[in-house]
C-alpha cells in the first residue's frame, strides 16, 4: 500500500493511529468478503450444474492473493448479497425471513407468496448463448 498516502495525506485528514490501521486493513477485509461471495456462489452455480460460472469462480477464488490487490465488485447487475449484509443473515433464517416481508423481497403473486431461495436469480453474460461471466468484478491493485 502506498506509504505517502498512508503517512502524509492521512495525517493531513487528522486520521488516528486506529483509523490507519483499519484503512490499512481495508485491501484484506475486502479479500475475505470477496472469498465468502465467491464461495457462496460457487454453491449456488454448483447447485444448478453450471459449470461454465463454476469454472470462472473457483478460478476467480483461485487467483486471490494478499500482494496482488483486492477484489470488488461493483456496479449494475451484482446483485442482493455483493450491495447488503445479505451473507451474514443467512446464519439467521427467522431475521432474513422477516427482513424478506417488510421489504417485500422475494415475493410473488401466488402461493407461496415468498420464493424458499432467495436471492434466486443472477445477472449474467453470456457468449454464444452459454452463461459466461457474472457482472461487476474487479481487481484494485497498486501501480507501480
Amino acid at each position: 500500500m502506498n506509504q505517502y498516502f498512508l503517512e502524509e495525506k492521512l495525517s493531513e485528514l487528522r486520521f488516528d493511529k486506529d483509523q490507519v490501521n483499519t484503512f490499512k486493513e481495508f485491501p484484506h477485509i475486502c479479500n475475505e468478503f470477496s472469498k465468502s461471495l465467491i464461495e457462496y456462489e460457487l454453491d449456488f452455480f454448483d447447485k444448478y450444474g453450471l459449470s461454465e460460472l463454476v469454472m470462472f469462480y473457483e478460478g476467480l477464488l483461485n487467483s486471490i492473493t494478499a500482494d496482488d490487490g483486492f477484489l470488488l465488485r461493483l456496479g449494475f447487475g451484482i446483485g442482493w448479497i455483493s450491495t447488503t449484509v445479505g451473507l451474514i443473515l443467512r446464519d439467521d433464517p427467522e431475521l432474513l425471513k422477516d427482513i424478506r416481508r417488510e421489504f417485500r423481497l422475494g415475493r410473488r403473486r401466488y402461493q407461496p407468496y415468498y420464493v424458499p431461495e432467495f436471492p434466486k436469480t443472477r445477472k449474467i453474460i453470456t457468449e454464444r448463448g452459454k452463461p459466461r461471466f457474472p457482472m461487476g468484478w474487479i481487481r484494485l491493485r497498486e501501480v507501480k
